[in-house]
């Protein structure tokens, strides 16, 4: 998997086959992750500079990625990560 996200799976060595497969499926399944965190990441960075209340702070970032779906996320559109930019821009 490449980009910021990082998953760890392992199998404790009773079946390293089955681990690197797991992986594999992981990684397919948040193929797009990593264009989305990178957008995060973007407005985590905003979003430390500007709100300086760290509570508040903190209500921020867990509401923004509470109903986003990983997996659906830019599966069928391509466009739903524009418009997900374009929603994190309102923001500031």
């Amino acid at each position: 998997m490449d980009g910021d996200l990082k998953i760890a799976n392992s199998t404790n060595g009773r079946y390293p086959a089955a681990a690197s497969k797991i992986k594999s499926e992981i990684a397919n399944f948040y193929s797009n992750a990593s264009e989305i965190i990178d957008i995060l990441g973007r407005f985590r960075d905003k979003v430390i500079k500007k709100i300086s209340d760290p509570d508040k702070r903190k209500k921020i970032l867990l509401d923004i990625v509470k109903d986003i779906d990983f997996y659906h996320f830019g599966k069928s559109h391509k466009n739903q990560i524009e418009e997900f930019k374009d929603e994190i821009s309102k923001w500031f």
